[in-house]
């Protein structure tokens, strides 16, 4: 799963679509909009532009690692991330 993840977050770029993104990535494991925390993993949430931002979990990792991608009003990535514990 982790190498799939990879690969499609490696793939996934600025002004891509919400439908390039879950092609590439899947649908998502849980979405946050803007300002909301995801605690597992940040207690950050995404600002403007980004209206709801996409999580995708490796839950096999011991402490977490996830990866996340922002989009904007139109459905278009604005940023994405890639989390990992210390």
């Amino acid at each position: 799963m982790q190498w799939s993840l990879n690969r499609g977050f490696d793939k996934t770029n600025i002004g891509d679509s919400q439908s390039q993104v879950i092609a590439y990535l899947g649908i998502p494991a849980s979405k946050t909009g803007t300002g909301e925390p995801f605690p597992r993993v940040t207690g950050a949430g995404c600002e403007l532009p980004c209206v709801v931002r996409f999580w995708y979990e490796n839950r096999l990792f011991l402490d977490f690692e996830a990866w996340s991608v922002d989009l904007d009003l139109n459905s278009h990535v604005v940023d994405k991330y890639h989390w990992v514990s210390p």
